[in-house]
């Protein structure tokens, strides 16, 4: 998934606007991409007469000015009538922040219903399962969640429980996730943050993901396969991800994880995510792939967003 094969470019070009510095590549045969930085982002690293992918994947991550997170507050973002493209290139050097939400709900069931509003939801005591029909027969939006309560309010947790037979992986929300090219041991580690990766991107879009992020200073790339493919370097995946909950509000988020191996020793899978409008066969699809480090913690993240997909037949 993150091989080193090189692009031969034949012509480079810089592009400044108000807000942002464009690079814009061209290759031998004769396609373009562009790679979007803000003001301050220093492109002498990139800027070599011989670019190749290797190189551009060793680029400092963007970085907002001033990123402790006691000095910054919250920016209200309005995306209003932008396409997925534009409101990315606006918006993906600030920085995000979640909304503290633990002592603000009263009525926990009300507040899963409101966020969930095309799904079943059903509770027994402190548990809640959040279904709906699946998306092309494959990708689900299944959660069960798990209550706490304290002092300081709620707390959120993604059920993890799970079984393995023949190294077949089955959580409590009926997904079955193959693990077939790891042993015993990296099953064991593995598992429960795999379906946290599961929780956490189906609740894209709702309120949920506050409670739901386990992601921080991931950094991450980014292809946007809009009109025309722009490429991003973001230091944080959480930042990310809270960028496009603001963006897919409204939206039904299926989320799979599939193609689970052994690359050089390290652990890398691919998620496929569909964050679907409800009244219309319109959705945004991504493709993500992750790899662990040795300590099978999260260690790159690259991201293929197709923007505006549509059913065919």
């Amino acid at each position: 998934y993150f091989g080193n094969s090189r692009i031969e470019l034949v012509n480079l070009q810089t592009k400044k606007t108000t807000k942002n510095l464009e690079v814009i590549f061209t290759e031998k045969n004769g396609k373009q991409f562009t790679c979007v930085f803000p003001p301050d982002y220093k492109i002498s690293l990139i800027k070599e007469e011989n670019i190749s992918r290797e190189k551009i994947d060793k680029t400092r991550t963007v970085k907002p000015a001033g990123s402790t997170k006691h000095k910054i507050k919250p920016r209200a973002i309005s995306h209003g009538d932008l396409i997925l493209e534009d409101y990315i290139a606006l918006n993906y050097g600030k920085m995000q922040t979640k909304e503290l939400l633990q002592n603000k709900i009263s009525d926990i069931k009300k507040f899963v219903k409101k966020e969930f509003p095309y799904h079943q939801v059903i509770n027994s005591g402190e548990d809640y399962a959040v279904s709906k029909q699946l998306f092309q027969d494959k990708y689900s939006s299944n959660l069960l969640l798990k209550i706490q309560k304290n002092r300081d309010g709620i707390e959120i947790y993604p059920d993890i429980d799970f079984s393995v037979k023949n190294k077949i992986l089955r959580t409590s929300c009926g997904d079955s996730i193959n693990l077939a090219n790891l042993n015993s041991r990296e099953i064991e580690l593995i598992s429960p943050f795999l379906i946290q990766l599961i929780f956490e991107h189906r609740a894209i879009g709702t309120k949920l993901l506050n409670f739901l992020l386990i992601h921080d200073r991931v950094s991450t790339s980014l292809v946007v396969r809009g009109e025309e493919r722009q490429f991003y370097e973001i230091y944080s995946y959480a930042n990310l991800l809270l960028l496009l909950n603001k963006y897919w509000q409204d939206r039904i988020v299926y989320f799979n994880l599939r193609d689970i191996k052994k690359v050089n020793g390290y652990i890398e899978f691919r998620g496929y995510l569909f964050a679907v409008e409800p009244a219309t066969e319109i959705y945004d699809f991504a493709e993500i792939r992750f790899r662990l480090d040795k300590d099978y913690k999260m260690d790159l993240i690259m991201m293929f967003l197709y923007p505006q997909e549509q059913l065919k037949g």
